[in-house]
């Protein structure tokens, strides 16, 4: 990976830590990544499971591949004192979603280059850490199944960070326990 790709990386992790937005409200999160799809000219649709985007590269003909990334943030007070902390009032991205969405980012620019045959999806997948109003209490891995936008795809593949707090970034706060939430699908079930 090139320098300038990396420097454009850190920069992004650093925006999305600075604007972090909960489940189903991810608009800027949404717009920021769309600006950067298009930017390296991949093509994607937004508004999946509302605020969620599914970008797709294809190369020749070959089985479908889903690399997924969440990009929720928690409803925490940040206390660490960085230069990009959160600038919202009790939301931060807690639980590495801001590291997940960038590094898919940085996959997509990556596999762009690379040779293969067959599809990518990528999805950045909107409210992982809960349902948050959802009419029928839906998380967004829900939704984006029930998008239609993976039919076909063999596998899926999401990538978690193991974060180990310094003990000054320990001191972020929660007013509440919000469980994340899962969804699981067998690959071979229509």
């Amino acid at each position: 990976m090139n320098k300038e790709l990396i420097d454009q990386l850190i920069s992004i992790r650093r925006q999305l830590h600075q604007f972090p937005e909960l489940g189903y409200q991810e608009y800027k999160t949404a717009e920021l990544i769309s600006g950067e799809l298009k930017k390296r000219r991949i093509d994607h649709k937004t508004g999946i499971a509302k605020t969620g985007i599914v970008a797709t590269l294809k190369k020749g003909e070959g089985p479908c591949v889903v690399l997924r990334a969440d990009m929720d943030a928690l409803p925490m007070q940040e206390e660490t004192g960085l230069p990009f902390a959160s600038t919202r009032e009790h939301v931060m991205h807690a639980c590495g979603h801001d590291v997940h969405t960038t590094m898919l980012l940085g996959a997509a620019s990556l596999l762009q280059t690379k040779d293969f045959n067959g599809t990518i999806k990528l999805v950045f997948q909107p409210s992982e850490e809960g349902t948050n109003n959802d009419p029928e209490n839906k998380s967004g891995g829900q939704r984006v199944m029930e998008s239609g936008e993976l039919e076909g795809a063999r596998a899926a593949v999401a990538r978690r960070t193991r974060w180990r707090a310094p003990s000054r970034a320990a001191n972020a706060t929660m007013p509440t326990t919000i469980p994340a939430s899962t969804s699981e699908r067998n690959a071979a079930t229509p």
